[in-house]
């Protein structure tokens, strides 16, 4: 007995000291210059500075596989997919829309010319949101024809927008080197007004919003939390100073930031105001951009391509998000654990475009479930995993602006 005591300390142990580092899966070194990576399903989707949307299959994370590229108008700064279309923003060019219903056959199906450098971009139902760069803005553009993109409304900004978030009416602004964090009313897209921000935190290039908090990238001025709870007031909370803090990702109160000149670096905001420092990874590259899924962080390196890297040692999955505050999405399930057949319910707090998937716990999709427009409300399914192995799996709810997980058991 004693023995076994200790082999299991050891065990433990062990796990502990593993947990805690980032380990580097996959690579796959692009063509040309990656800017920006979202993934979708099995698929990491890429912004390519050199006009390119390189499509990566990422089913084995450890065996990254070019399956296709499609070619933009121009310098790809950022994208971002939503249903079978991504939206590709290309500097000078503007919007590109590509359409991936098939990724292995990916199409530009219209385009968007905008008056500056377009560089970020977010979608939220029927319209596309483009951080115009230079002295262009807002720019709010229909997508209800992608053929046939038209702008329907615009705001100019003090600073050169570099990114742009959309949450519930709002549109979350990281303006650049004078414009600092914007917030505007989007409620009428043909007139989008501001109604909060907060300036003099440098040089604005990211930002992600988590409930009522959002994250702006600054820079050689760090991270920089912001409460959003009254959007004409927002307040600064908290701040991380990093050597060149060029976007980042959001789980729980866990921020995964690609720094231009250290890589990936992971900080626990779970006190705003003494923030800590996890871990850190060198790309070996510029680290512009980053996408988390479920314990798996993509980064873009401008050098390097796409690295894939192991972070589920610091990515916290809920148990059960059925406590989600007003204003998120919900996931339920019956029972739990559960022996082949499993009733899903999903809450929608608006309607918009989603994704159900059931990943393994190392983030890797195993079934697409559900996939859509849906209008808010509850929908309710039965799912059989009859197929599936006995273990541990994740739920993940996706919308433009929100995740939701939860982890459910089979045993059979």
């Amino acid at each position: 007995m004693r023995l076994i005591v200790i082999f299991l300390v050891f065990v433990i142990m062990i796990g502990i000291s593993t947990a805690q580092e980032i380990q580097l899966l996959g690579h796959y070194d692009t063509e040309g210059q990656a800017r920006a990576v979202e993934v979708s399903g099995n698929y990491a989707y890429l912004a390519d500075y050199y006009g390119a949307m390189p499509i990566i299959s990422v089913a084995d994370p450890q065996n990254p596989v070019l399956v296709a590229s499609c070619a933009n108008p121009g310098a790809g700064k950022d994208l971002t997919v939503s249903g079978s279309y991504a939206y590709v923003v290309c500097w000078i060019r503007g919007l590109s829309i590509n359409s991936i219903e098939d990724p292995e056959n990916p199409t530009m199906v219209g385009s968007y010319d905008t008056e500056d450098d377009a560089k970020g971009v977010a979608v939220a139902g029927n319209y596309a949101y483009v951080a115009d760069g230079g002295d262009g803005g807002l720019r709010i553009i229909s997508i209800e024809d992608p053929t046939n993109p038209v702008e329907v409304g615009f705001l100019d900004t003090p600073g050169g927008a570099n990114d742009v978030k959309i949450s519930g009416t709002y549109a979350y602004l990281a303006d650049g080197n004078s414009g600092g964090f914007r917030i505007l009313s989007v409620a009428d897209p043909a007139n989008p007004t501001e109604v909060g921000f907060y300036d003099g935190i440098g040089r604005a290039s990211g930002i992600e919003i988590s409930g009522d908090y959002a994250y702006v990238s600054c820079r050689d001025q760090g991270v920089f939390v912001f409460s959003i709870s009254n959007p004409e007031n927002p307040e600064l909370i908290g701040t991380y100073d990093t050597e060149n803090a060029y976007n980042l990702a959001i789980s729980g109160r866990t921020v995964y930031i690609a720094d231009k000149t250290s890589g990936l670096r992971i900080v626990s905001f779970e006190d705003f105001e003494n923030p800590v420092e996890l871990a850190v990874f060198d790309t070996d590259g510029e680290a512009l951009n980053v996408d988390l899924v479920g314990g798996i962080a993509y980064v873009a390196d401008y050098t390097n391509g796409l690295l894939i890297l192991d972070v589920s040692g610091f990515n916290n999955v809920p148990e059960d998000n059925s406590t989600n505050p007003e204003g998120y999405n919900l996931i339920q399930a019956y029972p739990n654990p559960f022996n082949s057949v499993v009733q899903i319910d999903i809450n929608l707090k608006r309607s918009n475009d989603i994704v159900l998937q059931m990943l393994d716990v190392q983030g890797r999709v195993n079934s697409d479930i559900l996939q859509g427009f849906y209008q808010a409300g509850w929908h309710n399914l039965v799912w059989n995993a009859q197929r599936f192995e006995s273990g541990t799996y994740l739920l993940r709810l996706q919308s433009e602006n929100e995740t939701s997980l939860m982890k459910v058991m089979l045993i059979k």
